[in-house]
């Protein structure tokens, strides 16, 4: 360990002096450049203001000009000056106020990179007439073209939303469905060009941060103007005003001018079919330093596509079971005129109602005889949560920032199964009903302080702290096992209470080091403590003489339910941790490329006391070292060529609980075994990404790669009983598990008008899976078995293949879509598996014109061939269909929508691994007819 620290010092420090070498040949050959940056304001309203920034030297000679960016309530600018001491003249123009200029003195350069320059405040006009907002007539001249859908603004891709053609009453979900590059899946995540999005923003705000789908389902599309896809700092990198971390990739939805300020909001209901219904509300207030926002819905459809969309029902994008939500939320953002503080506040209250069924088809692999199961499942669970999460920031006097987060969820499950496992004859069957009520609260909250020094360095400071608790966290379980082959049958009606608590805190100090040339050198130091208990108490009412054999039971007294513990499978715990941590990093940050190495070193001290009631009282303790360095490089904008790269490694160990040496024999049909030698898993993963654009022709290509090698992971050890069916399982390290994925996307006009557009998409996956075979035998210890191994190796093809036709208010488009996945192996008794998703369709949007009625509508095949379960080689042809009509200058909207027309949307999956392949079926919303009606509103402020 000392010799590996050495080592990264004696490079930590030859990096910082080549850095030093690199800034004097840079100098040598290139004057060095600072950056001095400003805000422009509205001296009264202290809005925004999008003027016109020159800089002229002290005799004001002219030096350099730009017009600021305007962002979210920020208008900034920027110049690159030589770095030196000067006197500079920053003059602002904007049309509608008065020229204002001011002085500013160059002075302690020192190894400063950027300075802050003080605000500008314009003030207006006198001239009523002097409209900065006012419209610019064009006298008669009437001007057409083809909108541009995509296109790129510097290092932002921008999406302009007034180029798609939607149905009334769309939402931004139906937009983001339409735009070249994206997918958007049903919990709410977004890719652009195979790349995830981290969050939303709004008008370049946090807006129910980690929750999409709040945006997505309740912002209406006609108030959007644009989406900007763009890597964006973190909160540390823009405090700091240089990145230190890598930025966040982030889609920002721009609001339409009219909707900036004001109020604004939608609602709308529809009752349809078999019971279905939705709702929904939406309002917001806007101003220049507030936004205020609340929105309620409440459905039972299940389904967040749109009719006239692509359709895309795969297994990851639909939806399974049946499900009734509502829920409502708050959003409360506000700043100060002056911008020296800031507070973000969401709250979210939502309940949820799911009724899921499945079936499911399995073979487990084994070189003995493979072993064939069937079960299905049912579920119905009942949930209440409510989130609360507050940012804040002071700039003044020192920055401060910090964040309040609540959490509360209180909710039950009921559910049901019936399994069997044969072979050349039915071995076992089970049948299981079962009862799960929890609680849970988390409370947690940082603060951090920021301090940037004179000469440029910064220095960093932070506490965190949380607890959790989950109580009460009940199960009862109904459990009949009919062992064929014996005649035996096994009965049991269990009760667990499994309630926990944790608590944690972090304090961390951190130091930056900033060089010239924009290079950093950090380090930073932290100190963690958590204490978690957790009871693990299991009984066995089955025992008792009064048993009713009612699965919500508990006898009338404690002393009753202590006398029948299953004391071979519980257990109390309670874990102490405490780390001591140290990050080495080195930084650089330009104009659009980032650089970063990482190297965190922890010190984990671990103190379990563990009892299992049968015998093992014990307290373990455990101290390691533990290493996890990354490197990475990314480069955005629009530049051709290489514009990601990285590594990273992690570990991961047992928890000390895993390796004690006890087992857990709660299911009649599986005995689990410690292994107390697990070692720690090993992972590296590596990344790599190429771009390639041409604004001229519209044409967009991306290349990515991905590749992650496991070393030690975990496989599971399975003995399996002939007679009775019974597995024993114990987990331990195995090697040779690996993926790797290649992917890439491309999009181009067909046609001069660019009204024809291309899109395709393809990607390859390969997963070597390497597990434990299944031993047929059960008379000897476990560590005499000679377990052989199983390799599996997995391919999976996809492509995609789209044109769309676009013009005015008519879209038409065709697509289809194919995965292959080949599965093979060299074990016994392996079917190599050759299976087929492919699915094919179009979709029609159209306005007609002399009674304004829109008609949406899209079809689709979706076949599957070559598996070994009938139930998985069908063909579903999927139609949907919506009418729209808009009245009262498009205030109201009418809307008749037909989902799954001809009943055959289904929700089914596949996989397969080392250890053996899986089918299932899962139920999903039945088809239905729906009218609803929605209004829409907006009031503006008096100019």
């Amino acid at each position: 360990m000392k010799t590996i620290l050495v080592g990264i010092a004696v490079w930590l420090s030859a990096l910082a002096c080549y850095a030093q070498a690199d800034t004097t040949q840079v100098r040598k050959k290139k004057e060095r450049t600072i950056e001095l940056s400003g805000e422009v304001y509205d001296s009264f309203t202290k809005a925004k203001v999008k003027a016109l920034i020159t800089l002229m030297r002290s005799d004001s000679t002219f030096v350099d000009s730009m017009t600021c960016w305007t962002w979210s309530t920020s208008s900034y600018y920027q110049f690159k000056v030589p770095a030196k001491n000067a006197d500079y003249i920053i003059k602002a123009s904007a049309e509608g106020y008065n020229d204002t200029t001011m002085n500013y003195k160059l002075r302690h350069i020192a190894r400063n990179s950027w300075f802050e320059l003080p605000r500008i405040l314009m003030k207006k006009k006198q001239r009523s007439d002097d409209d900065i907002y006012k419209e610019v007539g064009l006298g008669g001249v009437v001007v057409t073209g083809t909108k541009v859908k995509l296109a790129y603004r510097g290092d932002t891709l921008v999406y302009n939303a007034s180029a798609f053609n939607l149905p009334e009453g769309s939402m931004l979900d139906g937009l983001i469905r339409q735009m070249p590059g994206a997918e958007l899946k049903d919990n709410g995540d977004i890719y652009i060009n195979g790349k995830k999005v981290d969050y939303l923003t709004l008008n370049g705000k946090d807006f129910f941060k980690g929750q999409n789908k709040v945006m997505l389902d309740n912002l209406p599309y006609y108030t959007v103007k644009e989406l900007k896809v763009f890597d964006k700092s973190t909160k540390q990198s823009e405090l700091i005003g240089h990145d230190v971390e890598k930025k966040d990739y982030v889609m920002d939805v721009q609001l339409k001018r009219e909707y900036n300020r004001g109020l604004m909001g939608n609602i709308e209901g529809g009752y349809g079919t078999d019971k279905r219904y939705m709702g929904r509300l939406f309002g917001l207030y806007y101003d220049d330093h507030s936004r205020v926002s609340v929105f309620a819905n409440a459905n039972n459809v299940n389904e967040t596509h749109r009719p006239g969309a692509e359709g895309e029902w795969t297994p990851s994008n639909t939806p399974q079971g049946l499900r009734s939500m509502k829920q409502t939320g708050l959003h409360i953002e506000t700043e100060d005129a002056d911008k020296n503080w800031e507070t973000n506040l969401d709250a979210v209250f939502a309940w949820d109602d799911a009724d899921n069924m499945s079936r499911t088809s399995s073979e487990r692999f084994a070189t003995g005889g493979n072993i064939l199961g069937g079960s299905e499942s049912w579920s119905r669970q009942k949930d209440f949560r409510f989130q609360a999460f507050d940012y804040f920031q002071i700039k003044k006097p020192v920055t401060l920032w910090g964040t309040l987060n609540v959490t509360y969820t209180n909710g039950h499950r009921t559910n049901g199964s019936q399994d069997s496992t044969y072979r050349e004859s039915l071995i076992n069957q089970s049948f299981n009903d079962g009862l799960t009520r929890y609680r849970t609260l988390n409370l947690s909250g940082t603060i951090g302080l920021h301090h940037k020094f004179a000469w440029g360095d910064y220095l960093m400071g932070g506490l965190t702290g949380s607890y959790t608790r989950q109580k009460p966290s009940d199960s009862w379980t109904m459990n009949r096992t009919l062992f064929t082959q014996t005649s035996n049958t096994d009965l049991r009606h269990n009760y667990a209470d499994t309630h926990s608590d944790n608590y944690s805190y972090e304090a961390e100090f951190g130091y930056y080091l900033q060089l010239l040339n924009r290079w950093f050198i950090g380090a930073n130091a932290s100190y963690t403590q958590s204490l978690d208990n957790s009871n693990n108490l299991r009984y066995r009412l089955d025992r008792l003489a009064e048993d009713k054999l009612q699965t919500e039971w508990l006898p009338s007294t404690h002393e009753e339910l202590k006398s029948v513990i299953d004391l071979n499978n519980c257990d109390e715990q309670q874990l102490l941790t405490r780390t001591a941590s140290t990050t080495l990093e080195v930084m650089h940050s330009s104009d659009n490329e980032y650089f970063s190495f990482s190297l965190p070193i922890k010190n984990p001290h671990e103190r379990l006391y563990y009892n299992d009631f049968a015998g093992l009282d014990t307290i373990a303790r455990r101290s390691y070292v533990e290493i996890a360095p990354s490197i990475s490089w990314s480069r955005w904008g629009k530049k051709n060529g290489l514009n990601s790269l990285g590594y990273s490694m992690n570990m991961s160990r047992p928890s000390l609980a895993d390796l004690m040496p006890v087992d857990d024999t709660t299911n009649p049909l599986v005995t689990t075994i410690n292994n107390p030698d697990l070692k720690p898993t090993l992972t590296h993963n590596v990344n790599i990404g190429f771009q390639f654009n041409n604004d001229s022709i519209r044409r967009f290509i991306r290349v990515w790669s991905n590749a992650s090698l496991t070393q030690h992971s975990i496989g599971t050890r399975t003995i399996y009983d002939t007679a009775t069916g019974v597995y024993t399982y114990m987990q331990d390290n195995i090697n040779g598990n690996w993926n790797w994925n290649l992917g890439t996307s491309y999009e181009q006009p067909l046609d001069s008008a660019k009204r024809i557009t291309l899109q395709q998409r393809f990607s390859v996956d390969y997963l070597h899976s390497v597990d434990f075979d299944v031993v047929y035998e059960s008379y000897k210890p476990f560590e005499e078995y000679d377990f052989l191994k199983s390799t599996v190796h997995n391919w999976t093809l996809n492509e995609h293949l789209g044109v769309e036709y676009q013009k005015d208010k008519l879209t038409i488009g065709i697509s289809g879509e194919i995965d292959w996945r080949r599965s093979t192996s060299h074990r016994a008794n392996f079917e190599n598996i050759s299976a087929f998703d492919y699915n094919y369709g179009g979709l029609l949007r159209y306005t007609i014109p002399w009674v304004e009625l829109n008609i949406a509508t899209d079809i689709r095949m979706y076949s599957r061939r070559g598996y070994q379960s009938e139930m998985m080689n069908t063909d579903d042809l999927v139609w949907n269909a919506e009418l729209a009509r808009s009245l009262f200058n498009e205030k109201l909207t009418l809307k008749f929508t037909a989902f799954d027309l001809l009943h055959q949307l289904s929700n089914k999956q596949y996989s397969v691994n080392a250890q053996g392949r899986t089918e299932t079926w899962n139920n999903c919303i039945p088809r239905y007819l729906m009218l609803s009606v929605a209004y829409k509103f907006n009031k503006q402020p008096k100019k």
